[in-house]
């Protein structure tokens, strides 16, 4: 794991925000910062260049799936990890095929979900 990874979090939720928030300090990350909607998220991606992003698929303002395609446009090795209470194959498949490093479904069990953070924090 590094030392410090640092970490964008695109999610228009307070609540997952902050659970995101306590498990990624518990790794060891730092946020470096936080956006609730597509055009601040993408905004703060191009000037903070953050080694991991995540990304929600459904913002109050924006759309989460053109958030990553103007995130990689910026930075076509940009880390975007996805997440989504949706835990769809078509949406999953999409997501991967526009440049995502992975999917994590928000409704599963809190161990999943850390376990999922904890394999994308190790492979940045």
């Amino acid at each position: 794991m590094p030392t410090v990874c640092s970490v964008l979090l695109i999610e228009d939720i307070p609540r997952i925000r902050e659970i995101f928030k306590h498990a990624l300090t518990a790794f060891g990350c730092k946020i470096v910062g936080e956006a609730e909607s597509q055009r601040a998220g993408v905004s703060l991606y191009q000037n903070l260049r953050p080694d991991l992003t995540l990304l929600d698929i459904r913002l109050a303002m924006g759309d989460g799936i053109h958030a990553l395609q103007e995130i990689l446009e910026l930075n076509p090795d940009a880390y975007v990890v996805m997440l989504s209470t949706m835990d769809e194959i078509s949406v999953r498949n999409r997501c991967i095929e526009i440049g995502a490093k992975g999917f994590i479904a928000k409704g599963q069990k809190m161990e999943a979900v850390i376990d999922a953070l904890e394999e994308h924090i190790v492979s940045k």
